[in-house]
């Protein structure tokens, strides 16, 4: 719901669901259908709200100022230590690091990469070994099957390890890129979601 302020010359934000204006009570629902013209021959204005925070600061509190005949609310900011900002973006390549892994195909299908398969893809390795001659059927994604030798899920055992390695090769470059910025715009300027490989 808009918010609203009364006496333009110096604004004060108006709460509750009922305002009072001379001896009316008028409900706010009730303000916020009528002109812009009523509500300013009352004296009350609706409150512009500020734009997003900007990256490397954060809203500490906030204040009521008239710009061009609005009442805006104008946030007081402060910035946040650079060192806090980096700890927020390497949290932020973990995050990006685990997706891209999952980002995985196999002989043109998509495998979903993640610690269960990557353990699947041990045992599976592990007894073919043993049993070279055999084969398993294995279940990619939700109804479709293919089956691997020992030669096929070495290749898999393969491509999966390579791709993990490309991940983390990708995530100690993005990691310099963070620790070398030296402000706050430079860190919101490294692309986190570009560069990462994809294991075919």
């Amino acid at each position: 719901m808009t918010a609203l302020a009364r006496n333009l010359a110096q604004p004060i934000e108006l709460f509750g669901e009922e305002i009072t204006i001379g001896d009316a009570v008028i409900s706010r629902q009730s303000l916020l259908s009528w002109s812009p013209g009523d509500l300013a021959e009352a004296d009350i204005h609706p409150i512009v709200e500020p734009e997003p925070t900007p990256y490397g600061f954060e809203a500490v509190g906030s204040e009521l100022v008239v710009v061009n005949g609005q009442v805006v609310r104008q946030p007081i900011l402060q910035p946040i230590d650079l060192s806090t900002l980096k700890l927020q973006r390497l949290e932020d390549l973990a995050i990006q690091r685990k997706e891209a892994v999952k980002t995985f195909t196999f002989a043109g299908q998509p495998l979903r990469l993640d610690t269960q398969t990557e353990d699947a893809i041990s045992k599976a390795k592990a007894g073919l070994e043993r049993n070279p001659t055999s084969v398993i059927d294995w279940e990619i994604s939700r109804g479709v099957f293919v089956t691997f030798d020992l030669a096929t899920i070495l290749a898999l055992a393969d491509a999966a390890f390579a791709h993990v390695q490309a991940c983390f090769s990708r995530v100690r470059v993005l990691t310099g890129e963070i620790q070398d910025a030296t402000t706050a715009a430079e860190l919101n300027a490294i692309d986190l979601t570009s560069g990462w490989p994809q294991a075919t």
